[in-house]
């Protein structure tokens, strides 16, 4: 669903969630993740999924995990998506650390970009092992998924973040797009973390607009607004050597294809159809590099 710029389950701009997930199966897809709680309905959701032949992937949370007051009503969602993901028989679920204000404003720019102080950090990650406990006690893998403007983006606040967490707890969801936002070579970084990396979210980068917004100092939103996020083997992300990187690591488990969106534009049929064309783009460009099946979100 982030596809179709949906991030919070109550923004009023979001299309309507039938249309979405059969978007996805139209598009060729073979799965899809849940998107935010309350997003998709779970009464109907079953019965959505095996008319669509498709097969529920991931869940996720994008929440302010950094801030204390949140965690308590952060894991009520945990356990509410978990519920879903049982029962559809789904393995994986990520955290995508919700983005920050301080962050935001300095996406892509590592050495303007502030860092979490020792304590709040340490808080932090407590916070990302209570998460993975709940969803270790519903058989269910956690990820955690490194994103732009947030207090887990860049190579540093990653190796420090997979150093604090115990392997058998959390295990990474690389982002290639959110990875060269901040300025990694996704390639390079799948190596390096290929143990720890069971899932992965696809998306690409475009490369004249990251420059752009490095050049102005723009942030984040800003980003998303002019098109960061490009159709695959349109950016920077180099997809023939990440999928062989994959292979010779014996990779075998689901990528979620993604390209975050926009959706607060006015023309409400374009909310829905705009995405859906970018998604059948990319996974017309993974079927020409041989990939057979993929989820999208």
């Amino acid at each position: 669903p982030s596809s179709w710029g949906v991030d919070y389950a109550e923004c009023p701009t979001n299309p309507p969630w039938e249309g979405v997930i059969k978007c996805i199966a139209e598009s060729g897809y073979s799965g899809t993740e849940l998107g935010p709680v309350g997003y998709y309905d779970p009464a109907g959701l079953g019965e959505k999924l095996e008319s669509l032949k498709l097969q529920l992937v991931a869940g996720n949370i994008f929440e302010k995990l950094h801030e204390p007051a949140e965690v308590k009503a952060i894991l009520e969602k945990v356990h509410m998506s978990c519920k879903t993901l049982q029962k559809h028989g789904a393995k994986f679920f990520v955290i995508v650390p919700h983005v920050a204000d301080e962050k935001i404003a300095t996406a892509g720019r590592s050495a303007d970009a502030p860092r979490l102080s020792d304590a709040v950090w340490a808080q932090f990650m407590d916070a990302i092992k209570q998460v993975a406990e709940i969803t270790k006690t519903y058989g269910i893998h956690c990820t955690l998924h490194p994103h732009a403007g947030c207090w887990i983006e860049y190579e540093d606040e990653i190796e420090r973040a997979m150093k604090d967490l115990p392997a058998e707890l959390v295990s990474m969801c690389l982002d290639t797009g959110h990875a060269a936002y901040a300025g990694l070579d996704a390639v390079e970084t799948y190596k390096k973390y290929a143990a720890r990396i069971p899932y992965m979210h696809f998306k690409d980068a475009n490369g004249p607009v990251l420059k752009k917004l490095q050049a102005e100092k723009l942030g984040f939103w800003d980003g998303i607004k002019s098109g960061i996020f490009c159709p695959l083997g349109h950016g920077v992300v180099n997809f023939p050597a990440l999928l062989q990187a994959m292979k010779e690591k014996g990779f075998s488990g689901w990528c979620c294809v993604e390209q975050d969106a926009d959706n607060s534009i006015e023309d409400v049929q374009a909310r829905l159809m705009v995405p859906f064309e970018c998604c059948k783009l990319n996974i017309k460009y993974l079927r020409s590099l041989g990939v057979t099946s993929a989820s999208s979100h």
